[in-house]
């Protein structure tokens, strides 16, 4: 069996039309700062050590034909089966403190975009740890508007972020192969696989597989 893991760089990726939703979000690759290719991605897939920053650009269109206010901020979270997101208010958001938009609330007139910076900064006397949450772009017409188009009141873009918070003696790339099952899909036998994450930073895994007869 041969997998390789490889960074999934941004090809203009994250920037639907949807229309009927109202916004785009369009998240820019960062520097590599590090040399482990987390940041030449659109994901939000950091390795920093304590007291560094890192920085990532999001822009936010505006697909809708009226005036919108937008809010960006992050949330404690949690994918549920079907893609959705479950919040969990009471659950430690470090991020809270570690993240900051720059502008993180404003008025986004229709058809227009805007950058917005996002800065992390992870503090000093932190120590190594690997943390996940969510940032969020929201979208909510603005007491201003009087034009009587059709939207919905909120609309909410969520992408989740992960930290590894470490020395790079400390945040190794390793995985292991769990367990493998066979099952019937749509499209016949199929093959599936069970990933264990044993090293300190994200990975995205891609390749093929190959069986051989154990007689």
């Amino acid at each position: 069996m041969s997998i390789g893991i490889i960074p999934k760089v941004a090809q203009g990726a994250n920037e639907p039309p949807n229309g009927k939703l109202g916004i785009g979000v369009f998240i820019g690759p960062g520097e590599d700062a590090n040399g482990d290719g987390l940041e030449k991605t659109n994901r939000l897939w950091f390795a920093l050590p304590p007291g560094a920053s890192a920085s990532r650009s999001i822009k936010v269109s505006s697909t809708s034909l009226i005036t919108q206010t937008i809010t960006l901020g992050t949330i404690a979270g949690a994918r549920v089966n079907g893609g959705g997101l479950e919040q969990q208010p009471d659950r430690e958001d470090p991020f809270r403190t570690w993240v900051t938009f720059s502008p993180s609330n404003f008025d986004l007139a229709p058809g227009k975009s805007i950058e917005v910076t996002m800065t992390i900064t992870v503090p000093s006397d932190a120590g190594t740890s690997v943390n996940e949450n969510y940032v969020f772009v929201k979208a909510q017409k603005t007491s201003k508007s009087t034009a009587q188009y059709r939207i919905p009141t909120a609309v909410q873009f969520v992408q989740p972020m992960m930290v590894s918070v470490g020395n790079a003696g400390d945040l190794n790339l390793n995985f292991s192969i769990i367990d493998v099952e066979g099952f019937k899909g749509d499209s016949g036998p199929s093959l599936r696989i069970y990933f264990d994450n044993t090293g300190g930073i994200p990975i995205s895994l891609a390749g093929s597989t190959q069986l051989t007869s154990m007689d």
